[in-house]
């Protein structure tokens, strides 16, 4: 590989740790400034709602969600869906569970989970691999530009 090849490598871990910290920042600052104001309700899931569809390499997915619906403070009927997930599995119709919604938009309801900082914890977790590929690579890069004959030995 060319000395280029190496530094773009280097670049390259270094924006995608840059990338999982900013969105792991952004997770979490967005959660607590929408939990600061979120009004808690009890929401009851009232159907399930599965999706089939394909995507532009006509490859075939599934949406599965859970409808649920909650009656907001000052007596709207509101309902939202949430997919389901591996931190949020299906629930049977008829089962409780706590959400939150903005007090004046309850259209954008979502269950009271940890999923964002979840994945805040994720992102902010595997920002340290770009950190190790890129540094592995400014290594190789810097070990390429070194002229041919010439070591690291301190001279006496």
């Amino acid at each position: 590989m060319s000395a280029r090849g190496y530094f773009s490598y280097a670049v390259a871990g270094a924006l995608v740790s840059a990338l999982l910290v900013g969105s792991a920042l952004y997770l979490r600052s967005e959660d607590r400034a929408f939990r600061s104001t979120a009004v808690r309700a009890e929401a009851v899931v009232v159907a399930h709602q599965d999706r089939r569809w394909r995507d532009s390499s006509d490859q075939e997915h599934d949406d599965e969600s859970d409808v649920y619906e909650l009656t907001t403070a000052t007596g709207q009927l509101v309902r939202f869906r949430s997919p389901v997930t591996a931190t949020q599995p299906r629930r049977e119709v008829g089962a409780r569970a706590v959400a939150l919604y903005a007090p004046g938009d309850a259209s954008g309801a979502r269950l009271d989970d940890d999923s964002r900082q979840t994945m805040a914890r994720v992102f902010l977790w595997g920002s340290p691999l770009g950190v190790v590929f890129s540094a592995v690579f400014l290594f190789a890069w810097l070990r390429s530009r070194r002229p041919e004959g010439r070591s690291f030995e301190p001279s006496r």
